[in-house]
C-alpha cells in the first residue's frame, strides 16, 4: 500500500481486511468516512471501525488526528468493540492521552504487511485475529503472541506429517518402533535440513495418542507395542 490518498488508502484497507475473511462497509459520520469491519462467527460477532491517515510528508509520523469524536459516535451507532486508526507510523507520546481517553489501537502498517503474509500461507481463524485489538497489551505484542502461536502450530503440523512419513516408510520393513525408536528417526530425518528443532519423546508420544484415538484411528499400537499405520496414505 503506497498510496497518497487517504480514501484510496481506506480502498485498500478494505479489501485487506476482506481478504483477512471480514465482512466491511463504508459508514459515514458527518463529512468523515469509517471502514465498518464486521466478524461473521457463529457463536460471537466482533465489529472493528477503520480509520486510515497518512501523513503529509511521508517521512513523517502522524502526531495529531481530528476525528475522535466521529470514531467515538460511529463505535456507539453500530455497535462496535473496537476503534483502529492505520498509518504507516505513529508520535504514540502526542497521541497517547487522546487514544486512552477514547480506547483507540494505533496499528502500524508493516503489521498488517506481516498478517497478510501470515495469512496467505495459513489463513488465520477471525477468533484468532480478535487478540490482536486486545487493549490490554500493545498490537506489537499481540501480533508477536499471535505468530507465535503460529509457529506451533506449524511446528505440530511438520511434526505429524514426519511421523506418517517415517511409519509409511517402515511399514514393510517389520521394524519395531516405539516412541523411543520413532523420535530417533524423526530426529534423524530432520537434522538433513535447516531449521528444525530437536523433537522430544513426549511430543511424540502426544501425537501418537491423539491419532491413535477417535475420530482419527490413522496409528495403532500392536500386541507388541510397535506403533503402525492403521491406513496406508495414497
Amino acid at each position: 500500500i503506497n498510496s497518497e490518498d487517504n480514501e484510496i488508502f481506506k480502498q485498500l484497507l478494505q479489501e485487506v481486511f476482506e481478504f483477512l475473511g471480514f465482512e466491511t462497509s463504508i459508514v459515514l459520520e458527518e463529512k468523515t468516512s469509517l471502514i465498518l469491519v464486521k466478524a461473521l462467527l457463529d457463536y460471537k460477532t466482533y465489529n472493528l471501525i477503520v480509520d486510515a491517515k497518512l501523513a503529509d510528508n511521508k517521512d513523517e509520523k502522524i502526531q495529531k488526528y481530528e476525528h475522535w469524536n466521529e470514531l467515538s459516535k460511529v463505535k456507539e451507532k453500530t455497535k462496535s468493540d473496537y476503534l483502529i486508526i492505520i498509518s504507516p507510523d505513529f508520535d504514540y507520546d502526542k497521541l497517547s492521552k487522546k487514544t486512552n481517553k477514547n480506547k483507540v489501537t494505533l496499528f502500524e502498517l508493516r503489521w498488517l504487511c506481516n498478517l497478510i503474509k501470515e495469512h496467505g500461507r495459513l489463513p488465520f481463524s477471525l477468533s484468532d485475529l480478535e487478540s490482536i485489538f486486545s487493549t490490554d497489551n500493545s498490537v506489537k505484542d499481540n501480533i508477536f503472541k499471535l505468530f507465535e502461536k503460529r509457529k506451533t502450530l506449524f511446528s505440530k503440523i511438520r511434526l505429524i506429517d514426519t511421523i506418517i512419513k517415517v511409519l509409511n516408510e517402515n511399514s514393510g520393513k517389520k521394524l519395531y518402533l516405539n516412541v523411543e525408536s520413532l523420535t530417533k528417526i524423526i530426529n534423524q530425518k530432520n537434522n538433513q535440513h535447516s531449521g528444525f528443532k530437536i523433537v522430544q519423546e513426549f511430543e511424540v508420544k502426544e501425537i501418537t495418542k491423539i491419532f491413535s484415538s477417535e475420530p482419527f484411528n490413522i496409528i495403532q499400537k500392536t500386541e507388541m507395542g510397535s506403533i503402525i499405520l492403521s491406513l496406508k496414505p495414497k
